[in-house]
């Protein structure tokens, strides 16, 4: 395979992919294929790790450092 083959490869694959976007862009949001992929997610999720999900140590951490925030922001509008 030559060098010119190769990008004739790869401009041919960006241009598939362009043609992708346009086309999904033009049909606009569809929300039942939406949520059939997040069901599949979970799904998948849970035949890895089984159910419940474990724990999330950072989104946890993430989320204590939100909660610590807001109450702070709170604390400080209720002095005014």
């Amino acid at each position: 395979m030559r060098a010119d083959d190769v990008r004739r490869w790869i401009a041919g694959h960006e241009a598939a992919a362009e043609r992708d976007r346009m086309d999904a862009r033009a049909e606009g949001p569809r929300p039942e294929r939406a949520i059939r992929q997040a069901l599949g997610l979970i799904a998948f999720a849970a035949q890895l790790h089984g159910w419940p999900l474990p724990d999330d140590v950072v989104s946890r951490r993430e989320d204590e450092r939100a909660y610590e925030t807001w109450a702070r922001l709170r604390a400080r509008l209720r002095t005014r």
